[in-house]
C-alpha cells in the first residue's frame, strides 16, 4: 500500500476515532467527508476497518463504530437518522409506542423524509414518506391518521386502549396549529375516520375540506408500503 493510500485510510480511521459509538453510513460519510475518494476504494477501506475491528456491520452499507454492539443500538440508529426531530412511528411500532399492544414488534418501523429511501438497518425499518417532512409541524394530526390507518392491526381485546389513544390525540390536536402543509398520503377512508373521531370529541375541524383541497395527492403507487 503506497503512502497516499495509507494516508487516506488513516483519515477514515481518524473519523471513526473522532465519532465513536455512532452509526457509520457509507453513503452519508462518503458524501459529507470524503468526496475526493473513489466509491470503490472507499468501500475497500471500510472492509479493512471491519477486519481491524473498528467497525461492526449492521446492514448493507451501514456499520456501528465500535468493537461490540451496545444494548441501546436501536436508540443509536434512531438518533442518527431522526436527529432531534420527533420520531414518526409506523403501524405496529406506533401501536406499541402508544401502549395499545403489549409485545414490541421484532422490527421497529418509522417514516423518514424523502432522500433516505426505504431501508432496513438492523431491526429498524425506515419508510420513505412525504408526510414525515410535516410531522415536526403537525405530529398529533399525523399520529391520528397513522393510528386510524392501523386500526386493522389492533386485537379486538385492545380496541378500548385504541379508542382511548385516539381520543387523547384528538384532544391534543385541538391545540395544534392548523396547517395545510402535509401532502395527502393516506386513503380517503382514513380521513373520514379522523373527521368522525374529531366530531365525536366535539372538536371543530376541516379535515375533509383539507383532503379535498390538498395541494398534492399521492397515487397508490407512491403510498408507503409496510
Amino acid at each position: 500500500m503506497n503512502m497516499e493510500t495509507e494516508s487516506t485510510f488513516s483519515q477514515i480511521k481518524h473519523y471513526c476515532k473522532h465519532y465513536p459509538q455512532t452509526i457509520f453510513d457509507v453513503a452519508q460519510v462518503l458524501q459529507a467527508y470524503f468526496l475526493s475518494i473513489n466509491a470503490g476504494s472507499f468501500r475497500k477501506f471500510v472492509s479493512r476497518l471491519v477486519q481491524e475491528g473498528a467497525l461492526i456491520p449492521i446492514s448493507k452499507g451501514v456499520y456501528y463504530i465500535g468493537q461490540e454492539f451496545p444494548e441501546n443500538v436501536e436508540e443509536i440508529i434512531l438518533n442518527h437518522y431522526c436527529g432531534d426531530r420527533p420520531i414518526f412511528y409506523a403501524k405496529e411500532s406506533l401501536l406499541y409506542h402508544e401502549g395499545i399492544i403489549e409485545n414490541k414488534p421484532d422490527i421497529t418501523k418509522l417514516y423518514v423524509a424523502f432522500g433516505l429511501g426505504n431501508k432496513t438497518i438492523g431491526n429498524v425499518m425506515l419508510i420513505q414518506s412525504k408526510s414525515a417532512c410535516d410531522f415536526f409541524y403537525t405530529p398529533e394530526k399525523l399520529t391520528l391518521l397513522e393510528l386510524l390507518d392501523s386500526q386493522k392491526l389492533v386485537p379486538e381485546d385492545n380496541l378500548g386502549l385504541f379508542s382511548k389513544s385516539v381520543i387523547n390525540h384528538c384532544q391534543r390536536m385541538a391545540n395544534e396549529a392548523h396547517t395545510r402543509k402535509e401532502s395527502i398520503s393516506y386513503p380517503r377512508i382514513t380521513y373520514i375516520k379522523l373527521a368522525k373521531a374529531l366530531d365525536k370529541c366535539h372538536i371543530s375541524n376541516s379535515v375533509m375540506s383539507d383532503y379535498e383541497n390538498g395541494t398534492e395527492l399521492l397515487s397508490d403507487k407512491e403510498l408507503p408500503r409496510v
